[in-house]
């Protein structure tokens, strides 16, 4: 069996901070315990080792629970009907840095470069555009009261009200360093985990907010490190988003921590979606059998 260590729930900052800018210098992580085996660790600490003046704090599946009742309890009914762990982390990402700001990153990605290297002073939001010209939702960090991250939530309990698991967006280009919406067919998803509240939510929110303009003054500063070939591109290297290593994907079966794509079972809402699609089509079969029958009668 793997050991276990502790990752500390608090760190304040270890040294003075010289260096002014417009995010909050907190660095937030999340996984259902901070007991976790020795593997993950060495990512976590690599956001404490290189930030210093940076605070560090690590919620786990308990702390998450207390902070959206008390914080944001119109989202608590919701909150509980989600079975993925990625998904409430998903949730909770939005909520904890719309009200806060900051740094989140997932458990699996390690901080190559200290972010006071990298992170423009003056950003308000700091990203990437992924291989499907998505904005980065492993690594997410951005001013408080950023209108794309409240309506990623919003998105995300509707879909969980409604039983839905869907998202649809057209990807973003760099125009003269500017954010565009791309032209062409939309990309559609429809999964129990990315299409509930994952990154295809991210981006439709995203683009939502660039559209009617409600996030003018989070764009008109946003900071797009790099863009994405076929590849990620990591941030331009600053970071390591290292999912489905054989290491991390062992750390979560010894923790008891279903992962979606490797421990798949039908989500209650999706199955509750299907049921009523099913029906749907039985009845109009019905109908059909129904009329059928009537118009043979009268023949």
């Amino acid at each position: 069996m793997t050991n276990l260590t502790t990752i500390p729930k608090y760190v304040p900052p270890r040294i003075e901070s010289t260096d002014q800018q417009m995010i909050p210098k907190i660095i937030w992580q999340t996984m259902k315990t901070n007991c976790i085996p020795v593997s993950m660790k060495g990512f976590c600490m690599s956001w404490i080792d290189k930030n210093p003046e940076y605070e560090y704090r690590f919620f786990d599946d308990n702390d998450m629970v207390n902070f959206i009742s008390e914080e944001f309890p119109e989202y608590f009914e919701g909150f509980k009907k989600i079975l993925y762990g990625a998904s409430k982390a998903d949730l909770w990402r939005y909520l904890i840095l719309y009200k806060y700001g900051g740094v989140y990153a997932d458990i699996d990605c390690k901080c190559n470069r200290p972010l006071k290297e990298w992170v423009n002073p003056d950003a308000k939001y700091v990203t990437q555009l992924g291989t499907n010209r998505d904005v980065c939702q492993w690594l997410i960090i951005t001013v408080p009261k950023n209108e794309v991250l409240l309506r990623a939530a919003q998105k995300t309990l509707l879909n969980l009200q409604k039983g839905t698991c869907r998202a649809e967006y057209k990807g973003f280009s760099l125009l003269n360093d500017k954010l565009t919406i791309n032209e062409g067919p939309a990309i559609k998803v429809n999964h129990q985990v990315m299409g509930l509240g994952g990154p295809p939510i991210l981006q439709e929110a995203a683009e939502e907010c660039l559209c009617d303009d409600s996030c003018s003054h989070i764009f008109e500063f946003t900071q797009v490190v790099c863009t994405s070939g076929k590849k990620s591109c990591q941030m331009n290297g600053h970071v390591t988003h290292d999912y489905g290593n054989t290491n991390y994907l062992e750390g979560l079966k010894q923790l008891g921590t279903r992962h979606y794509k490797h421990h798949y079972k039908e989500h209650p809402i999706l199955l509750k979606s299907l049921a009523k699609k099913c029906l749907h089509k039985i009845t109009g079969i019905h109908v059909w059998i129904a009329k059928t029958a009537r118009f043979f009668k009268q023949k």
